[in-house]
C-alpha cells in the first residue's frame, strides 16, 4: 500500500490483498502466537467482508496428533524429514505442547488432534480449519473437532500454557521458509 491508496475506498481490498500471505501461512496450536496475530491482524477486514480464513496444516504437520514423538520414524519420502521441527530432539523439546493438548483432552473425552482444531474454531466462526488426511478414521476423528466445546477456562488455559511453551525448530528448511515471506 502506498499513502496515496490509504483514503482509497479499495482499501480493504488492498489490505486483504496484503495479508494474503498470512491467510494461507500455517496456523496450528504450535505456532499460536504467530496465528493469533495473524488472526487479529487480518481481523477486521475479514469479518467486515465476510472472507473467511482457512488454516494451513492445522495439525502442525500431524505433530499435534500425539501420535509423533522423538521416536518416531518417517518414509524417507516424508517431507519432514527435512524440517528442523522434526529432528528428534526438537520433537521431544516440543511434547509439552502436545502434553497440554493430551490433558485437556482426557478430560473431554477427545483426542489432542481434536483439542487443537477445537481450539481453531472456538476463535472466530468463519475460521475453518482445513487438516489433510488420507484415512477415513482420521476424518472422523477431526469431524469430531467440531462437537467439542472448549470453556473460555480451556482456552485461557491453552493460550496460557502455549505461550509458555518455546517451540524448537523451523518450520521449514532456511531456503524453504524465505519462500514463505516470513
Amino acid at each position: 500500500m502506498t499513502p496515496s491508496t490509504v483514503g482509497s475506498p479499495q482499501l480493504p481490498i488492498l489490505l486483504l490483498i496484503h495479508l494474503q500471505a498470512e491467510r494461507i501461512s500455517e496456523t496450528a496450536l504450535g505456532d499460536i502466537r504467530g496465528g493469533i496475530d495473524h488472526i487479529h491482524t487480518g481481523r477486521i477486514a475479514l469479518e467486515e467482508l465476510g472472507i473467511g480464513f482457512i488454516p494451513f496444516s492445522p495439525l502442525g504437520k500431524g505433530f499435534l496428533t500425539g501420535k509423533i514423538d522423538e521416536r518416531t520414524t518417517f518414509d524417507s519420502s516424508d517431507f519432514r524429514n527435512i524440517v528442523p521441527r522434526f529432528t528428534p530432539e526438537n520433537r521431544k523439546a516440543n511434547l509439552a505442547l502436545v502434553d497440554l493438548l493430551a490433558g485437556i483432552a482426557g478430560r473431554k473425552r477427545a483426542t489432542p488432534a481434536q483439542i487443537a482444531l477445537a481450539w481453531l474454531l472456538a476463535q472466530k466462526p468463519w475460521i475453518v480449519p482445513i487438516p489433510g488426511t488420507t484415512k477415513q478414521h482420521r476424518l472422523e476423528e477431526n469431524i469430531g473437532a467440531a462437537a467439542i466445546e472448549l470453556t473460555s477456562d480451556d482456552l485461557r488455559e491453552i493460550e496460557n500454557a502455549a505461550s509458555q511453551v518455546t517451540v524448537h525448530g523451523a518450520r521449514y528448511p532456511e531456503q524453504l521458509e524465505q519462500l514463505t515471506g516470513r
